[in-house]
């Protein structure tokens, strides 16, 4: 799915877009030393790195690496986050293999409140 599909379907799901949610993404590399650069560089940007389970050795990229920072998700701030993600994962031979976060829904009092004074 792409980022913008993601955006759009926060936004018929009634998702707080202008929230901060913690965004995961997951990057592959062809060696250790590579994970280990593009890890000093990502916690520098504020990323948490994140316990990678298991290496598959037939894969050319077997050295996962999950990071997690809290972003807001609106289409601008996701396009920027994967964009910086992409730049540094290609300086070191890496590839990129997208994002996830948790849907917030407004909860129903929220949503009443939000109605009576003309928000919702």
């Amino acid at each position: 799915m792409s980022s913008q599909e993601e955006a759009d379907t926060f936004w018929k799901l009634e998702d707080n877009l202008t929230a901060t949610l913690e965004k995961e993404h997951r990057i592959y590399f062809k060696s250790e030393a590579d994970r280990l650069k593009f890890s000093d560089l990502m916690k520098e940007l504020g990323y948490e790195l994140l316990p990678t389970s298991g290496m598959d050795e037939q894969e050319p990229r077997v050295y996962g690496l999950q990071i997690r920072r809290r972003d807001r998700v609106d289409q601008e701030s996701i396009d920027n986050a994967v964009l910086e993600i992409l730049r540094f994962a290609k300086a070191v031979d890496g590839e990129y293999d997208g994002w996830e976060t948790e849907l917030v829904r407004p909860s129903s009092l929220l949503k009443s409140i939000l109605k009576k004074v003309g928000l919702g």
